[in-house]
């Protein structure tokens, strides 16, 4: 299936459907298809406008995010030279969807260490989500426990 997508999106000259095959790509959850997936973004195959929207996609799923993100930061310079001038901006937008403190920190050091002009309001943006998210799962998470040992499925 994978391989059918990756071919339609490759040769199909229908715009919608090289986008729809492409990000349908990204819901792979496979590790080695998460890496196919993200290579095949920085490949000539993929018009450097769509580069952005396949990483990005891959960063936004909690099942594939810690991948994503490693291959970001190890492959950060080819992404700049594979994606528009504008797409650092795009990058740190996926990060948002992040959840945790320890990934916070991990953007907030990226990003202090690869700043990309112009888009520090996103930054501080992203940041806030991360922030908000990190909160209801520090509330809510004890609460949802609680409820389900008190409510078992037979």
């Amino acid at each position: 299936m994978y391989d059918l997508l990756q071919h339609v999106g490759e040769r199909t000259t229908e715009p919608d459907l090289r986008e729809t095959a492409q990000r349908v790509l990204t819901r792979f959850e496979s590790p080695a298809l998460v890496a196919r997936t993200l290579d095949y973004a920085l490949s000539p195959e993929v018009r450097s406008q769509d580069s952005p929207t396949l990483i990005g996609m891959e960063l936004t799923h909690p099942e594939m995010q810690e991948q994503a993100w490693t291959f970001l930061r190890e492959h950060w310079e080819e992404v700049l030279r594979k994606a528009p001038p504008d797409s650092g901006d795009r990058f740190i937008a996926a990060t948002g969807s992040f959840c945790s403190v320890a990934q916070r920190q991990a953007v907030t050091e990226f990003f202090a260490a690869h700043p990309v002009e112009g888009a520090e309001r996103t930054l501080r943006h992203a940041l806030a989500q991360i922030d908000q998210c990190v909160r209801v799962r520090q509330t809510q998470q004890p609460l949802l426990r609680e409820w389900l040992a008190a409510h078992p499925v037979n």
